[in-house]
């Protein structure tokens, strides 16, 4: 007889506990976290399906009745309009400087003066050259005067005649030489003065008292004199895309940086055909007159002026930010609201398209012909825009209004 040994029935490990393994059901509270999910789940989708798209927001401008001048800018440098620089023509050292910076001059006036020993000690040796050769020249009249009443007596032959002749000739052509060095040394002795040569104020003065100048090759500077400056003149350079549009008489403006918030006027007085190229950039050089009255303007600020080339008034205009904003079209023909540049410039080709917001909240254009622009707003010339419509500019921006 075989004992049968009695089987113990198999307990849950701890793992298959932990796990919900080998029960037939597993308690609530070990599977509340899947109903959690399903229910997020539920409200993400709930809020996606219920949520109402959000609709573009565009920054827009407005049309309005405006006088748009047209303009060139164009940068330069104020300068005196007479501008000279005063030399010396002799070399010596300076006994005298008379006149220092911004020191009013007139036309003659003696603003310097050279040592003159040298100078004088030359007059007098050439105005005794001078005495001597007169001298010379009473001698050989005398002698052909004799040499005339023996050859008529048969004295004397035609060839010492002829030789009297000739010395009276060469001691008249000594005194003439005479007479000349004579005139360049009292010249010269009168040139130890220098002189203004215009009316005006003296911009720079480039010698002092004691100083040595030798004009042997070429004239030293000693001063430079402007004209008077209550007048100036703006010389500027104009890019060889607007030289077409700029004519002599046309009205500017200019600023300059020592007086940033004051417009100054001026008046195009020059035109000049010669080109400057300067890295690849062809300039012509224009002259502006400028009145400066009351003496604040001064001589080589640098300018940047406004030409006005064309004026037209009480126009439709609308913001150039309106002919530049085009919508990103979709292959639904669907706009996607993205602003870009266009790739031509609309005011430059003087047609243009411009965008209003549709009742369906997409954008729309239209197309629109173009005069004068300011670089700010653009002349309208068709009669399809009216004064107060709106068109968009730009997209707003999250955010941007708060």
């Amino acid at each position: 007889m075989n004992d049968a040994t009695p089987v113990r029935a198999a307990t849950p490990s701890d793992i298959e506990r932990t796990l919900g393994v080998g029960s037939s059901k597993a308690p609530w509270w070990r599977r509340w976290w899947v109903v959690a999910i399903v229910l997020a789940v539920a409200a993400v989708a709930a809020w996606w399906v219920l949520t109402p798209a959000k609709k573009t927001e565009y920054v827009k401008g407005k049309a309005e009745v405006a006088t748009i001048r047209a303009l060139v800018t164009a940068t330069g440098t104020l300068q005196p309009i007479d501008k000279i620089t005063v030399g010396a023509e002799v070399s010596g050292r300076v006994d005298d400087v008379l006149v220092d910076f911004n020191d009013k001059v007139k036309k003659g006036q003696v603003i310097a003066r050279i040592n003159t020993d040298e100078l004088r000690a030359r007059t007098v040796q050439a105005r005794a050259s001078v005495a001597q050769a007169q001298a010379n020249l009473a001698k050989a009249q005398n002698d052909l005067k004799r040499a005339g009443d023996l050859q008529k007596q048969g004295f004397v032959s035609a060839s010492a005649y002829d030789q009297a002749l000739a010395s009276r000739d060469v001691a008249r052509a000594t005194i003439a030489n005479a007479r000349a060095a004579a005139d360049q040394a009292e010249a010269n002795l009168a040139k130890a003065d220098i002189k203004s040569p215009i009316d005006g104020i003296v911009l720079s003065r480039k010698v002092e008292r004691g100083q040595t100048v030798a004009a042997s090759f070429q004239t030293p500077e000693l001063f430079i004199i402007a004209s008077d400056l209550t007048k100036l003149e703006l010389t500027i350079n104009i890019d060889e895309a607007d030289i077409g549009e700029v004519k002599v008489g046309q009205d500017a403006t200019f600023t300059v940086d020592a007086y940033a918030a004051q417009t100054f006027d001026a008046k195009v007085m020059e035109l000049r055909n010669a080109a400057t190229t300067i890295s690849n950039v062809v300039t012509y050089e224009g002259v502006l007159s400028v009145s400066n009255k009351d003496g604040r303007l001064k001589p080589g600020m640098t300018a940047t002026a406004d030409i006005t080339t064309n004026v037209v008034k009480d126009v439709v205009s609308v913001p150039n930010g309106a002919l530049r904003f085009t919508p990103q079209s979709t292959a639904t023909n669907s706009f996607v609201p993205v602003a870009t540049t266009a790739p031509v410039d609309p005011i430059a080709s003087g047609k243009g398209k411009v965008w209003t917001v549709g009742a369906d909240g997409q954008p729309v254009s239209r197309d629109v012909t173009l005069g004068v622009t300011d670089g700010r707003r653009t002349q309208v010339t068709s009669n399809n825009v009216k004064a107060d419509e709106e068109f968009i500019l730009d997209i707003a921006q999250p955010g941007a209004g708060k």
